[in-house]
């Protein structure tokens, strides 16, 4: 899923109430990607697809590593709402495609 993708699955669901504000909080940086003022115009990096469950599993380990307990809690929540909706009819496929 490209960041761009990312960001429009996301904002549907939270439309249509099937994903909650903090349960897509961890999710901002990741849909930030393509329009960053760092990665701005690059083809990389509006077009590359992520796996964004791999993301987010190295962001609880990071934020564990470095004891912030709350960080980790909202990754945490974040994962536990895409695999809640994977497969589902919202359509969203969190997974990099090769």
């Amino acid at each position: 899923m490209t960041p761009k993708e990312l960001r429009e699955t996301v904002n549907g669901l939270i439309q249509t109430g099937k994903m909650t504000l903090d349960e897509s909080g961890s999710l901002l940086l990741l849909m930030m990607r393509d329009i960053s003022p760092v990665n701005q115009g690059t083809a990389e990096s509006k077009n590359q697809p992520m796996d964004v469950m791999s993301l987010l599993r190295e962001g609880i380990n990071g934020a564990l590593a470095r004891n912030e307990k709350q960080t980790a809690y909202y990754a945490q929540l974040t994962m536990d709402a895409l695999q809640r909706l994977q497969g589902s009819s919202s359509g969203i496929d969190v997974k990099a495609r090769t």
